[in-house]
């Protein structure tokens, strides 16, 4: 047990030095990250539900932070009702008032918050080039993001977000690892997970 602490002692200065932390200034990703919130950033692969920080195609001295909800290759489709990729649509699932807005559980993993006072958008889609992301505000109604942007290339100058602190509130902790704070429904509970997979029971077998 002893070797624990001394495994962490070694490998823990290294991996400080490979972290930059930054003091969020916007809400674009509330209600996951919020104005006055430090992320720690770090290098990392940029998969789906990962929060990356981003020259902002619009003014490249800015940095803004984005979540990547599709890689190279997938297919991402937006418009009425949940994002789908690769034609499937993430769940989403309704947590409760956000101030003026809604806040939203997508993939039972992050939150989002939209308004219910939203016109119904036109459907758009992308396929992501090699070398690009498609990303999204957590704000989805009140932050430019891929639907503006298009796919962006994955060259993330300043990281992913390894470590989220900030306040806490009725749906996130004191801080949060990759910026994700759920599941807030057990998985054996989960109603669309349920129905997916007795969906996939009843399917005919293609033996």
């Amino acid at each position: 047990m002893r070797a624990r602490p001394l495994l962490l002692a070694l490998l823990l200065p290294p991996l400080v030095a490979l972290l930059t932390a930054r003091r969020v200034v916007d809400d674009a990703m509330s209600p996951s990250i919020r104005a006055g919130d430090v992320v720690l950033l770090g290098p990392g692969g940029a998969d789906p539900g990962d929060v990356v920080c981003l020259a902002d195609p619009a003014d490249p001295s800015r940095a803004v932070l984005r979540r990547v909800i599709a890689v190279e290759g997938q297919t991402v489709e937006l418009g009425r009702g949940a994002a789908r990729v690769n034609g499937e649509a993430h769940r989403v699932r309704e947590m409760g008032p956000f101030g003026a807005n809604t806040a939203r559980s997508e993939q039972n993993r992050y939150l989002i918050q939209e308004s219910s006072r939203s016109p119904a958008l036109a459907d758009q889609s992308w396929t992501v080039p090699p070398g690009h992301r498609f990303v999204l505000a957590d704000d989805r109604d009140g932050a430019l993001d891929g639907r503006a942007w298009g796919p962006v290339p994955a060259t993330f100058g300043c990281g992913v977000v390894w470590l989220r602190v900030g306040p806490a509130d009725l749906w996130r902790g004191p801080w949060s690892l990759w910026a994700q704070d759920g599941p807030w429904i057990p998985p054996s509970q989960d109603p669309d997970r349920h129905e997916a997979q007795e969906a996939d029971k009843s399917a005919p077998s293609e033996d």
